[in-house]
């Protein structure tokens, strides 16, 4: 693995949009443990806690 760049990264409009609605998600599901967001790094097909049924919700548009 390469080491750390300072250099700042480019992302396409689809690449922000995806992070920018991932983190909205995360941030209405509040905090993970770090055992979980270990796993979650280690193996993207674990998915989160379901911290409670929220019911269906709509999409977030940003």
């Amino acid at each position: 693995m390469d080491a750390p760049s300072d250099k700042p990264i480019r992302l396409t409009e689809r690449q922000t949009e995806l992070l920018t609605q991932a983190l909205a998600e995360a941030t209405e599901q509040g905090p993970t443990s770090k055992s979980t967001e270990t796993q979650m790094i280690r193996n993207p097909s674990v998915k989160p806690p379901n911290l409670g049924s929220k019911g269906p919700q709509k999409p977030t548009v940003i």
